[in-house]
């Protein structure tokens, strides 16, 4: 078979790419489209997979509407021709709608129900969604999913690459990086379900006080460019994406403004926290802090300092031998496992 592989994130990327190796020793083709979107096309270069990029990211509600019909169009001329047999997405609107409209079966992969503009466009035209058990699934079937659609799994997205996780020295030794150091990445600004700002230079200035290097892992070039200006060699901006997950283990600390990262963080043992503002429950991230997970969520920067200068007061007491808590949890690619047996 023809697996069709779409990866609009960094994130997504990283799956898509150990999902891709899975299907791969199964002896199945795979295609793999993605579009300029932060570091996307350079994770995917980073684990040798060939790509077609397609499309950008738009800000406006215009650009969205615009690049997602532009998107649509061009994902249709490459599809026709190569004729997959499953899409396999993390939620594309553009994928999933061009499965549906050539009659691909679309495997759906989402653990944001709360994003749900992009939700009520891929849910109801997905053959199968695969989601955490930590996640309800009355979430999935209020943005218009079929319940016999729905997949869950034991775990969390992240999983699927943090399991394979090592400490690398030498991704420091690129940095120029000695001594303690903070990971803070910040908002993910742009996205349609997340419009408030959480200002983590708060948590930038915290850490610099206290005597920390702090890696800054912008999302955008125009955050880069911000706190390039306010900070200058304060903070160290890397040129490349690093391999992050084989840093956090060394980290003190890992602040972001969202999830993904306070998630991969948590899984290496060392304290994460998510900066998320808006008022919904973060399932996932709840479920790894009562597993016992290092992970705490807070709805603004300034209500996080507090914690943060404990834990940066005394870090080897908040970092954690997560080992054993790893070895429990399910990753989505065992989910798509399963899915892929049944259609076998």
């Amino acid at each position: 078979m023809l697996i069709w592989l779409d990866a609009l994130t960094p994130k997504q990327a990283r799956l898509m790419a150990e999902i891709a190796e899975f299907l791969e020793k199964r002896g199945e083709n795979i295609l793999i489209t993605c579009r300029r979107y932060a570091e996307t096309e350079q994770m995917l270069e980073i684990k040798g997979l060939s790509y077609i990029s397609i499309g950008g990211y738009g800000e406006s509600r215009l650009e969205k509407l615009v690049n997602y019909a532009d998107r649509m169009i061009k994902l249709i001329e490459i599809v026709r021709e190569r004729k997959p047999d499953i899409l396999i997405s993390f939620s594309s609107p553009e994928a999933t709608r061009v499965a549906f409209g050539l009659g691909i079966k679309a495997v759906t992969i989402n653990d944001t129900p709360h994003a749900f503009h992009v939700c009520r466009l891929t849910f109801p035209l997905s053959w199968r969604i695969i989601h955490p058990a930590a996640v309800p699934e009355e979430l999935y079937l209020m943005n218009w999913a079929c319940k016999e659609s729905l997949v869950s799994y034991n775990g969390v997205d992240e999983v699927a690459w943090m399991r394979k996780a090592k400490p690398k020295e030498e991704e420091l030794e690129k940095l120029g990086i000695k001594g303690d150091f903070v990971i803070i990445r910040p908002e993910e600004s742009k996205a349609s379900y997340l419009r408030d700002e959480t200002d983590i230079s708060t948590i930038i200035d915290v850490a610099v006080k206290m005597g920390y290097y702090v890696i800054l892992m912008p999302r955008y070039e125009d955050q880069r460019e911000y706190y390039s200006r306010k900070y200058g060699s304060s903070v160290k901006i890397p040129s490349y994406p690093p391999d992050a997950p084989s840093i956090y283990f060394f980290s003190s600390l890992v602040v972001t403004g969202g999830g993904t990262m306070s998630r991969e963080a948590a899984l290496a043992g060392t304290p994460s926290i998510s900066i998320f503002p808006l008022n919904v429950p973060l399932y996932v991230n709840d479920y790894l802090s009562k597993m016992g997970f290092p992970l705490w969520r807070f709805y603004s920067a300034r209500d996080a300092v507090p914690l943060v200068k404990e834990i940066l007061s005394s870090p080897n007491r908040y970092k954690k031998d997560v080992r054993d808590l790893v070895k429990q949890l399910e990753s989505p690619v065992e989910a798509v496992e399963r899915v892929m047996s049944c259609q076998a």
